[in-house]
């Protein structure tokens, strides 16, 4: 089976080339998705049979500020690819993400839950959501993923061993609350939802959850570090751009669908910091 990765410099495309080596990871020099164009031409040339759509712009603050960049990444191109991989006959996996929700609901989220986005990332995440589905219908498969970290970064793991080099204590929000989940363990479950034959919106994301500030105790304990946390609340550390209070996923169609059990959050940041201290980034 032979796979493209659009987006392949990023987080989740380095990921990928980790799980499938022998998998074309195309970069926006290689292949600007806002450009029609180029992303037939670059299907047409490469002929895969699964294309996975990663490339977006997913710096949420910053979409705050440029809408027009993040509509044209985040809600039309993804149009413009389903079109070109349904051309081609391609199954097309297109990556959204936990802010199309409002976090508003204590209860896991499900695929087929209300969505209410807060901001301009996610109203533009879910308007290339409905592209997708507007040119392949039930054939889409769309893959919402949540709290992304992984070798190489830049990421929330980062952030925090960066921030515990030049402070003794850290100032991080408890009123927000998802999974953090490795990139990695998302290019595994996709490969295993492409190999079922997985349709429609799946949502995926490590087991168990957690505030940011216990997110951030548990990376600077695997690195041995003696840094203090101090939980203060969203409203205290202002962000341009709105984050859902509650991220936390409902697994059971993804487990269902694959018969894999995601691992827990806080064993997959334990293991994670610790290989990542003890082997130099690749």
């Amino acid at each position: 089976m032979r796979w493209c990765i659009l987006g392949g410099a990023g987080l989740l495309g380095r990921a990928f080339g980790r799980r499938l080596p022998e998998a074309t990871r195309l970069t926006h020099a290689a292949c600007d998705i806002t450009r029609p164009a180029e992303v037939t031409a670059a299907l047409e040339r490469e002929r895969p049979d699964v294309v996975v759509l990663c490339a977006a712009m997913t710096a949420v603050d910053a979409c705050e500020g440029d809408q027009p960049r993040a509509q044209a990444l985040n809600a039309v191109a993804p149009g413009d690819v389903a079109r070109a991989a349904d051309r081609l006959g391609a199954r097309l996996v297109h990556l959204s993400t936990d802010y199309v929700f409002d976090g508003r609901s204590r209860a896991a989220w499900r695929e087929d839950d209300a969505t209410g986005p807060l901001s301009v990332y996610g109203a533009t995440k879910l308007e290339g959501e409905r592209a997708v589905r507007g040119v392949l219908g039930d054939d889409a498969l769309i893959v919402r993923a949540q709290w992304l970290y992984g070798q190489g970064g830049p990421d929330f793991v980062d952030a925090i061993l960066s921030a515990a080099r030049q402070r003794s204590v850290l100032r991080v929000v408890e009123d927000q609350r998802g999974a953090p989940t490795q990139v990695d363990a998302l290019a595994d479950a996709i490969v295993r939802l492409v190999g079922c034959d997985a349709r429609g919106t799946v949502h995926f994301a490590a087991s168990g959850a957690c505030n940011r500030a216990e997110w951030a105790r548990a990376i600077l304990s695997a690195a041995g570090l003696n840094v203090q946390v101090e939980p203060c609340t969203t409203a205290e550390f202002p962000r341009p751009a709105a984050r859902p209070a509650n991220s936390v996923f409902d697994l059971s169609r993804y487990i269902a669908l694959t018969g894999d059990t995601p691992a827990d959050w806080s064993a997959e940041v334990m293991e994670f910091v610790a290989r990542s201290a003890r082997a130099p980034l690749q």
